[in-house]
């Protein structure tokens, strides 16, 4: 499979084939075979919890083709730092914190926009969050993935949001799915 052969009409046409999660980070999302290295990415504002700045890597890499609107990924180097303005926090896959949070600064050192038919290449340590201004369909492959924990960035004044996926239900699905659908 290659993410330029995804046919996302009709994955959005059967979405009741499929099984959907939706996090707060502002996305409903599904996986589009069976070793769950290709995924469609439905971004909204509209399912993004409010105020949350989702900062964090990732368990593996990923190749990111975007179908139809925008996105912008802001990266950050994080130092650590008993002053810093930000807690950083080891994440398990079920969102459970390990350890104890570190306190670090993050400096924003890249801005990139990416718009319907770009690609880009994102790497799992690499410190980003994704910005949105209007709705995107993306598709990835994700690879090359790895045990190294995965880590979670807010403000120190900021509280723990949960943005931890849940399955979306069938009220999400028929609310989000057709405005997706118009954007094809």
């Amino acid at each position: 499979m290659k993410l330029e052969d995804i046919d996302v009409k009709r994955v959005l046409e059967e979405y009741k084939n499929y099984d959907w999660i939706i996090q707060g980070a502002g996305l409903l999302r599904t996986y589009l075979d069976g070793e769950g290295a290709f995924r469609l990415h439905l971004w909204s504002p509209d399912i993004k919890i409010p105020g949350l700045e989702y900062i964090h890597t990732h368990r593996w890499d990923f190749v990111s083709r975007v179908i139809a609107g925008k996105l912008t990924n802001v990266h950050y180097a994080d130092h650590p730092h008993p002053d810093g303005e930000f807690v950083k926090e080891a994440i398990t896959p079920d969102g459970v914190v390990i350890g104890f949070p570190e306190r670090c600064r993050l400096e924003r050192y890249a801005r990139r926009t990416h718009n319907a038919g770009d690609q880009y290449y994102e790497q799992a340590e690499v410190v980003h969050t994704v910005r949105l201004t209007e709705k995107c369909i993306t598709v990835i492959h994700r690879r090359n993935f790895h045990n190294k924990p995965v880590y979670s960035f807010r403000h120190i004044n900021e509280g723990w949001a949960n943005a931890k996926a849940r399955p979306a239900s069938k009220i999400d699905l028929e609310h989000y799915i057709p405005q997706f659908k118009e954007m094809i």
